[in-house]
């Protein structure tokens, strides 16, 4: 074997070892049920309890029917944005519509093409709805018929 061979053996082994990361050993013992819930209620750290109600408004609605959803947030890049696409895919299935712009002015015909209002953290008194279901995170209302 030369010195030459000897070296690039040397060489190579040393990038091998350099590269190595222990997490992908760690990656084979991880508790996954842990890390699945940590990862699920991640994308809602900012807003928490937005992720059970809104499955409570899922298990609470039907299929194809039109919910508006109701936030605090008053500026669709100011948390209403991302509160709806939360929504929507939560509520798949359904058709979530906003009652904010993307201009940040109320969209008054989205509320007369829904059949319930999701309000989270608030219950706007909304003529024409009745509240159906309540808990500590919001508020879900159907069209009075």
């Amino acid at each position: 074997m030369t010195l030459r061979r000897l070296l690039a053996q040397v060489v190579f082994i040393s990038m091998l070892v350099g590269l190595f990361e222990p997490y992908y050993w760690k990656m084979f013992t991880v508790d996954r049920p842990r890390l699945s819930a940590w990862l699920t209620e991640l994308s809602y750290s900012r807003m928490p309890g937005y992720r059970s109600f809104l499955e409570e408004v899922r298990a609470r609605t039907d299929e194809g029917e039109t919910i508006a959803i109701w936030v605090p947030m008053r500026q669709w890049f100011g948390g209403y944005g991302y509160a709806f696409c939360r929504a929507q895919y939560l509520l798949a299935g359904r058709k979530p519509i906003p009652l904010l712009g993307r201009d940040d002015r109320p969209l008054v015909e989205s509320l007369r093409q829904a059949e319930w209002v999701a309000a989270w953290h608030g219950a706007p008194a909304i003529e024409g709805f009745t509240v159906v279901w309540r808990d500590a995170n919001g508020t879900l209302l159907r069209r009075s018929r």
